[in-house]
């Protein structure tokens, strides 16, 4: 909504077709909330994203913007799982069976 705002110049509250019932002051909140979020997650996409690698910064960026929209980063696709948490469940689990793999030469 911010950007759509800021690509149009209108102001948030007429890029979301406020009801009627919603008064001046109402709607000058509103923009202002939305202009204070836009900015800040702007900020934060920027300060993420300064990698020198632009797979890495993308992916960064990506996770940012998860964070920031409220997503469960325990389960976020876009970050690196932590390989001794899936080791201690892996351990945890009732079916663990000992396998040895055998490659022939």
């Amino acid at each position: 909504m911010f950007e759509r705002a800021k690509l149009f110049g209108q102001r948030p509250s007429d890029v979301a077709l406020l009801d009627e019932r919603v008064e001046d002051i109402g709607r000058f909140y509103f923009d202002r909330g939305i202009w204070a979020f836009g900015r800040h997650v702007a900020a934060r996409m920027a300060e993420v994203g300064q990698s020198q690698d632009a797979g890495i910064a993308e992916t960064l960026r990506l996770r940012e913007w998860e964070r920031l929209m409220g997503a469960d980063m325990s389960n976020s696709a876009t970050g690196f799982a932590d390989p001794g948490a899936a080791m201690a469940a892996r351990e945890d689990s009732d079916d663990n069976v000992d396998v040895d793999i055998v490659l022939d030469a």
